[in-house]
């Protein structure tokens, strides 16, 4: 450098925050949550803690996918203890005192077709018109209307009407098809009550 000429020092570095050393990513590059993969052996923990955590599995997922992952899933998920654990938490009282009543007892199937505490018609306010119904019709035949007044609570707001002559219409329940089996129906010859809605037209005679 030329005489006269003044030279220059290195600048200095920067001070570096705590901020700066993280790690720089862009929102592309942070792995997505259904990327994220959490593994644990639960062959260790005992049956106690497996059937806590199958409890809460639903009941079609427990039969068609849990029950062939091992043996030992199987047993657990065929055992009573299981079912028993799910229906106290979703307070499914009527499969218990039925359970208590009986020793052939299959857990699965009652706790899938619900027989207990429902009304066993299909269609019974008319919601499909007469779909699973059969019908005889005379006059203006079967009709399916709006309830003459709003009935809070009501699961639909339509009923049957029938015409100015003669009308009927039936179901056929099969009861072991809706979850009930042979044993309770013949030992303990349940209640069973059923209901459908209809309307009365008062210048109309209706035979129930």
């Amino acid at each position: 450098m030329g005489q006269g000429g003044s030279q220059k020092s290195p600048p200095s570095p920067r001070p570096t925050s705590a901020r700066d050393l993280r790690p720089r990513t862009s929102q592309h590059s942070l792995p997505s949550l259904r990327q994220v993969y959490f593994f644990m052996d639960l062959e260790p923990f005992p049956d106690e803690i497996h059937l806590l955590i199958l409890s809460f599995v639903p009941a079609r997922d427990l039969l068609l996918r849990c029950r062939r992952v091992s043996q030992r899933w199987k047993r657990l998920v065929d055992s009573p203890s299981l079912w028993r654990i799910k229906c106290e938490r979703e307070h499914r009282r009527e499969i218990l005192r039925a359970a208590e009543m009986c020793q052939d007892f299959s857990w699965p199937k009652v706790y899938l077709k619900k027989p207990f505490s429902r009304n066993l018609l299909r269609n019974p306010c008319g919601t499909e018109q007469l779909d699973h119904w059969s019908a005889v019709h005379g006059g203006d035949e079967w009709r399916v209307e709006d309830n003459h007044s709003v009935l809070e609570g009501a699961e639909s707001q339509t009923c049957f009407v029938t015409s100015f002559e003669w009308c009927e219409k039936s179901q056929v329940i099969d009861l072991l098809q809706e979850g009930l089996w042979e044993h309770f129906l013949d030992v303990h010859q349940p209640v069973i009550c059923i209901s459908d809605w209809w309307v009365v037209m008062l210048a109309l005679c209706t035979e129930v």
